[in-house]
C-alpha cells in the first residue's frame, strides 16, 4: 500500500501454515516497499475515494434518499500494482536474506511459492486472483528460491506459535463466509438476504466488528434506521479504531438532519483515515449551517482528489463562492 504499509489479509494469513512463510511474505513486500516499485507506478491522493455507493446505505423512497455512499465495494479501496518480473525477481532474492537474517527457515519462502504455484493453476476467482495478478507465481520462481535457500542454510520455521496464533481465525471461518456471502448479497442489491447473512455471522462470532457494520449498513437500506444505528454502535465498540463505522453512522445521522452528531461522527472517521467521503459530508453539514467559508475548505479538499466526488465538490465550490461574492 502507498507509503510502505503492509496489510495482510485473513485469507492469506490462513492460508500460511508457520512463521516463516509468513516471514517470506513480509521480507517480500518490505523490499517493495523500501525499492518504492510500487510508488513509482502509483502516486495518491489524500484523500481516499473509500468506493461505497453499492452499499449505500440511502434507501429508495425513504427519508436516507440523500445519503451519499459511493463507489464499489465494502472494503474499500486498495492500491493493486501489477509488479515487472525484474522487481518480483529483486523482492524475491532480498525478501530471503531479510528472512534468513531474522533467523527464519528459507525453506519457508519455497514452500509458499509451490504453494502459490499450485493455487494458481485452479484458475481462483478470489482474492487469491488479485495477489496472482500483482504477484505472478511461476516454476523459474521455485527453481530461484530453491537455490537462494540452499545457500542461506536452515533456520526456524515458528510452526507452532503461528498455528496456536490463527486457531481464532480458522475456528471462525464459518462465520466470515457467511459475511462474505453477505456482503456479495449487498452488493446485488438483496438486502433481506445480506441483513440474514450478517446474523448467521454473528450467531457464530458476535465479537467481529466487521459482522455488525455489514447489518447496520442492511438494515438501514431496508429502511430500519434505529436498528442501523444500534449496529454501527456495536461495531465502534469491538473496533474503536475503524475508521467506517463511524463514516456509515455519521452518514446516516446526516440523512436524519442530526447535524451536530453527525458531524462528530464524520470528524472522527476522518481522524482514523481521512476519506471524500466523510470530508464532503463535512461540507455539507457546514453548508447546511450556513458557515460557507469551512464548506468551501472541505469542499476544496474533496475537488483536489481523484475521488467520483471531486466533480460535485467543484460544483459546490462554484456556486458558494459566488455566493460569497454576490453583494
Amino acid at each position: 500500500m502507498p507509503g510502505g504499509k503492509i496489510a495482510i489479509n485473513r485469507g492469506l494469513l490462513v492460508q500460511l501454515e508457520d512463521e516463516s512463510e509468513l516471514a517470506a511474505v513480509l521480507g517480500h513486500e518490505i523490499v517493495h516497499a523500501a525499492a518504492r516499485h510500487g510508488a513509482r507506478a502509483e502516486e495518491t491522493d489524500t484523500l481516499l475515494g473509500i468506493g461505497l455507493a453499492v452499499l449505500g446505505i440511502a434507501t429508495a423512497n425513504s427519508a436516507y434518499q440523500d445519503l451519499a455512499m459511493r463507489g464499489a465495494q465494502i472494503s474499500g479501496t486498495l492500491i493493486r500494482t501489477r509488479y515487472g518480473r525484474e522487481a518480483e525477481l529483486q523482492s524475491d532474492y532480498y525478501g530471503m536474506q531479510y528472512m534468513a537474517r531474522a533467523g527464519y527457515d528459507p525453506q519457508g519462502a519455497v514452500r509458499l511459492q509451490e504453494s502459490f504455484v499450485e493455487l494458481s493453476r485452479g484458475g481462483r476467482q478470489d482474492w487469491l486472483s488479485g495477489l496472482f495478478a500483482s504477484h505472478p507465481p511461476s516454476q523459474e520462481r521455485v527453481d530461484v528460491y530453491r537455490l537462494t535457500a540452499q545457500k542461506l542454510g536452515p533456520g526456524a520455521d515458528g510452526r507452532d506459535e503461528y498455528q496456536r496464533h490463527i486457531a481464532r481465525l480458522k475456528r471462525d471461518q464459518p462465520a466470515y463466509e457467511a459475511y462474505d456471502n453477505g456482503v456479495a448479497a449487498m452488493n446485488a442489491g438483496r438486502y433481506g438476504e445480506a441483513l440474514r447473512y450478517s446474523e448467521q455471522a454473528l450467531a457464530l462470532q458476535e465479537r467481529e466488528g466487521l459482522f455488525h457494520e455489514l447489518r447496520g449498513v442492511a438494515s438501514a437500506r431496508l429502511d430500519r434506521p434505529a436498528e442501523a444505528i444500534n449496529s454501527f454502535n456495536r461495531a465502534i465498540a469491538a473496533n474503536p479504531n475503524f475508521y467506517r463505522p463511524y463514516l456509515f453512522r455519521g452518514m446516516l445521522h446526516l440523512a436524519r438532519g442530526n447535524l451536530d452528531i453527525a458531524g462528530q461522527d464524520l470528524e472522527a472517521s476522518n481522524r482514523l483515515l481521512p476519506t471524500a467521503d466523510a470530508t464532503f459530508a463535512l461540507g455539507e453539514i457546514a453548508e447546511r449551517q450556513g458557515d460557507a467559508r469551512t464548506a468551501l475548505r472541505h469542499y476544496e479538499a474533496v475537488a483536489g482528489s481523484r475521488s467520483p466526488l471531486a466533480a460535485a465538490a467543484r460544483e459546490r465550490i462554484a456556486r458558494l463562492q459566488g455566493d460569497i461574492t454576490t453583494p
